[in-house]
């Protein structure tokens, strides 16, 4: 046995150690040797990406195998890049998984970033092609309404998919924007063949509350969003953002999560600043009537009159499923299975 040496191979023991359920892993040991697997290299490939900010192939975790050849092959890709971080590529569209099926388009969360979808792609099948439509490039962030940004991602989807139907999938705040993107991209002639919505907010075609303009009160809602809720109150002194605020706000996300799942405080600041475009664009989205069908998954502790009616006038054709989850339980296992084997159904017919 041979310790982790350097940060990077240190982060991405913390990562297998996590995955295979071990205490400690050697910078010389197998990922296969150690009971690795393809879904588990899957899932490894989309925790570096999140929380590492480095795009890899699949196929380089079969190919390095080792610990060590790994952190060397990640740090290889950066450089390559120049550290061209997740919030400064050029198209909305990352590649997630090549496969052989046609391809299924997964939409961001406010804060810009794909990392929700984790364990639905670990339960679709492996030959299911994915890609990400990710908020990261500076053209995209300044687009200031909702419609806006859709018409962008669809320009860029058709560009990339000219001849082939569209299968798309949204949860929460992405919701939202698949379902403009299916909007947008019906318009341009396209064939819509799923649009999948999971836990999407209902839009009430009248004016949202604005966003707040105090910092403090947007640092609050920011530090609530990138924790899941588990941060509600986030108080902090001055009018405008500081180094030393994304400081306080990692060390508080580090206790939570821990050190290795924490954005850095730069990535924080960027995706402060996404999320607040973001939120200004939907407070002020009204929404109209989605006409074509969709599959809806919502949380069955939201359910009532209220909520039902709001979703019947905004998706008519809906196919809703109401699971017994809450917003943020529904993208965990058993709950993502059962949206998945409905998405593979849907597939086949």
């Amino acid at each position: 046995y041979e310790a982790p040496q350097g940060p990077v191979e240190e982060a991405l023991a913390a990562i297998w150690s996590e995955l295979l359920g071990l205490e400690q892993v050697g910078r010389h040991d197998n990922f296969f040797e150690l009971g690795g697997h393809s879904l588990l290299a899957i899932s490894m490939v989309s925790r570096i990406r999140t929380f590492h900010h480095v795009d890899l192939d699949l196929t380089s975790i079969f190919d390095t195998r080792t610990l060590a050849n790994l952190a060397k092959h990640v740090a290889q890709v950066r450089q390559a890049t120049r550290q061209i971080t997740y919030l400064a590529q050029q198209s909305p569209i990352v590649r997630v998984k090549d496969g052989t099926s046609p391809t299924t388009y997964l939409f961001h969360a406010m804060g810009g970033g794909v990392g929700g979808y984790e364990k639905l792609i670990a339960s679709l099948p492996q030959n299911q092609t994915l890609k990400a439509i990710h908020a990261y490039s500076p053209e995209l962030t300044r687009a200031s309404t909702i419609e806006r940004i859709a018409e962008t991602y669809a320009a860029h989807m058709d560009l990339a998919q000219p001849d082939m139907p569209f299968s798309l999938v949204g949860f929460s705040f992405g919701g939202t924007l698949a379902t403009e993107v299916a909007r947008a991209l019906a318009a341009r002639g396209k064939q819509i063949k799923a649009l999948t919505l999971i836990e999407p907010p209902v839009p009430t075609f009248a004016p949202a509350l604005p966003f707040s303009p105090h910092f403090n009160q947007r640092m609050t809602d920011f530090a609530r969003f990138v924790s899941d809720g588990r941060i509600l109150d986030f108080s902090i002194d001055g009018e405008r953002p500081r180094k030393s605020h994304f400081h306080a706000l990692r060390r508080e996300l580090a206790e939570l999560r821990g050190e290795w799942k924490t954005p850095t405080n730069d990535i924080l600041q960027q995706m402060f600043q996404v999320f607040v475009r973001h939120k200004r664009a939907f407070d002020t989205y009204l929404g109209r009537p989605y006409l074509a069908p969709v599959t809806a998954f919502f949380a069955k502790e939201r359910k009532g009159a209220t909520l039902e009616r709001a979703i019947e006038t905004h998706w008519p054709k809906a196919e809703t499923h109401w699971l017994h989850a809450n917003h943020s339980t529904i993208m965990d296992q058993p709950f993502v299975g059962f949206i998945a084997q409905v998405m593979i159904e849907q597939a086949s017919k």
